[in-house]
């Protein structure tokens, strides 16, 4: 029988010269996502808070601000804001910046730095995906197929679009290039995946679920085969988090027991893990498989508890630990860190559709496939998209790894089904089989066509009584104004920070909760409580925008607080409405003492 994936009726294996080369693929898919974020690059408005965020970080550093110190000390002046990021991430954007600052404005050159960045890390995933697909033996035609698809995902459209300079995409690469190493097979490779597994979990504890299940993966071959691959990757993971660590986190980090970030415990149970590993391999008695059955489950238990016992419930989530209030009205409406079932229908569909692509590309590749080492790679490959997927069940942002993971099993479908679908001679028949097919090889149709059904969130129905769909907030204007210390909603904070000279009390940082929470409770709650927060942190300035959601829900919570009343124009006496910023940004002097003042216009330029 021949093998699945060489079939020689189709149309573009017949035509090999007419298939586009990556660099072309790329071109292309550069000058859409660009003319699609136009409006954004002009108007500098990024996808999240976090890349705003990140820009601050850069600029700070280009500043003079130190290696090891990532605090924004224009959050929260003069003690600053605990970002837990570190300079890892910091280093695509600086890289372009840099040389982007010498021949443009600051302005403009962040903005197309802001750009570039994205785009650049795009290629990367294209060359590693290519990589991948080549290890699989996928063909030239296959290998088309996924580098065409891999920009058009829902996730991966929006993650590497230029001004997404967080790192989710990059987080998203490391991910890749693990399957990649892994894939490889050499003991030197698999060295070199447990360095890249290091390097990810330096930029983000999320990935600590998919890189210990690589470990695991690679820990039952051991069982089952007696293939000794996981001891140079725990090495590599070891090895790589005790140097990563000492590059970019200050030592005092370095033995502090954190929950979100690599610390101590988690490097002591990759170490041990490592030398425990490597111990067995000299005793004969692993021989047994109920040996290496017990000397598995003993590491594990051992490097489980090591990480367990110092942080405790917080190993399990790094928010577990963070003020109730703040949880319960900020970070639990965060969709993106929400599992599926709290999503809207297309996100949802999109979240479970992902996994069974897998499962049925998987199938056909592994069932046609007679070579033993393709199968067992193909076999790596469908495991580690699907533990990829099964995180993303749960927080639906780890998605992003997920479908890079599963590119090539939709290329595997699209280039099984398609030719059958246009071999069929009846013409209506045959355009009807190949739209079927398109629609159902990737979760890009089910999630578009699902999103006519999403319904708006509880959130979202809570804030539209007191939301103005037509509200044109000009967050630029503030630049007006003096040098202040504005008291605002929390996530537009760290726009207004890299917009503006102003500072903020807070941003969406989940260690400094108990600014947070008082935001939460200065906004919404009794207004006679509002006046001694205010002059607590010392705030110049109440500034919300009517059309944002933040402001709509906080509004919603209480009907005597203080974002209500300033919506239907009765703030708290402590305040004096500052003229000039249009309708739909509201702007407020608090003032020293309990007396209204007259309304004074808005300053001059």
């Amino acid at each position: 029988m021949q093998a699945i994936g060489q079939c020689s009726h189709s149309p573009l294996e017949a035509k090999p010269n007419w298939m586009p080369r990556l660099w072309q693929i790329w071109i292309v898919a550069s000058i859409l996502l660009l003319l699609a974020k136009l409006p954004n690059l002009l108007e500098f408005q990024a996808h999240d808070p976090d890349d705003y965020m990140r820009l601050l970080q850069v600029r700070d550093w280009f500043a003079g601000q130190g290696w090891y110190d990532t605090r924004q000390y224009r959050m929260n002046p003069p003690i600053g804001a605990d970002i837990h990021w570190v300079r890892l991430g910091d280093l695509p954007l600086a890289a372009i910046l840099a040389p982007m600052m010498l021949l443009l404005p600051q302005q403009m050159a962040e903005i197309v730095a802001m750009a570039i960045v994205p785009l650049l890390l795009l290629l990367v995933a294209m060359l590693l995906s290519r990589r991948l697909m080549i290890d699989l033996q996928m063909t030239r035609a296959q290998q088309v197929a996924g580098l065409i698809l891999l920009p058009t995902l829902p996730l991966l459209s929006s993650n590497f679009a230029p001004l997404r300079v967080d790192y989710h995409g990059l987080q998203a690469i490391f991910g890749l290039a693990i399957a990649v190493l892994l894939l490889r097979g050499s003991a030197k490779s698999v060295l070199v995946a447990g360095f890249a597994a290091a390097v990810w979990l330096t930029l983000s504890l999320e990935g600590l679920v998919v890189v210990i299940g690589a470990g695991g993966w690679l820990a039952w071959q051991f069982l089952c085969h007696k293939v000794h691959d996981h001891v140079p990757y725990f090495a590599g993971l070891a090895t790589g988090a005790i140097l990563l660590t000492t590059i970019f986190r200050p030592l005092a980090d370095f033995v502090q027991p954190y929950c979100d970030v690599l610390s101590l415990p988690h490097i002591a149970a990759f170490g041990m893990s490592a030398s425990m590993f490597l111990i067995i391999r000299f005793f004969r008695w692993h021989d047994k498989f109920l040996h290496r059955l017990i000397a598995l489950v003993s590491v594990a238990t051992c490097a489980g508890l090591l990480i367990y016992l110092p942080l405790g419930k917080c190993a399990l989530s790094p928010l577990a630990n963070i003020d109730p209030l703040a949880r319960a009205v900020f970070f639990d409406v965060f969709l993106e860190a929400s599992p599926f079932y709290k999503q809207p229908l297309s996100v949802a569909v999109m979240t479970l559709y992902t996994p069974i692509l897998i499962v049925v590309g998987g199938y056909l590749a592994i069932r046609g496939e007679s070579n033993l080492d393709s199968r067992n790679k193909w076999i790596t490959a469908m495991v580690l998209a699907l533990i990829a997927s099964g995180v993303s069940l749960l927080v639906v942002r780890a998605g992003v790894v997920a479908q890079l993971l599963a590119l090539p099993f939709y290329a595997k479908l699209m280039m099984e089904w398609l030719p059958f679908a246009r071999a069929i001679t009846k013409t209506l028949p045959r355009i009807s089989a190949t739209l079927a097919c398109l629609a159902l090889i990737s979760p890009v149709f089910p999630t578009a066509i699902a999103s006519a059904f999403d319904k708006p969130q509880q959130t979202e129905l809570a804030a539209a009584p007191f939301l103005d769909e037509n509200a044109n907030c000009n967050f630029e204007a503030l630049r007006r104004l003096p040098p202040s210390k504005l008291f605002t909603t929390i996530a537009i904070g760290p726009r207004l920070l890299a917009i503006t000279n102003h500072t903020v009390v807070a941003g969406t940082y989940h260690r400094n909760d108990s600014e947070i929470r008082d935001v939460i409770l200065a906004m919404s709650g009794p207004i006679e409580r509002a006046p001694a927060i205010l002059h607590r942190y010392q705030a110049d300035y109440v500034v919300i925008c009517r059309g944002d959601v933040e402001v709509g829900y906080l509004a919603a919570i209480s009907q005597v607080g203080l974002i209500r009343q300033m919506l239907q124009g009765r703030p708290s006496p402590v305040l004096q409405r500052v003229l000039g910023f249009g309708d739909s940004l509201l702007v407020y002097r608090v003032l020293p003492n309990q007396t209204k003042q007259p309304e004074t216009p808005s300053p001059r330029r």
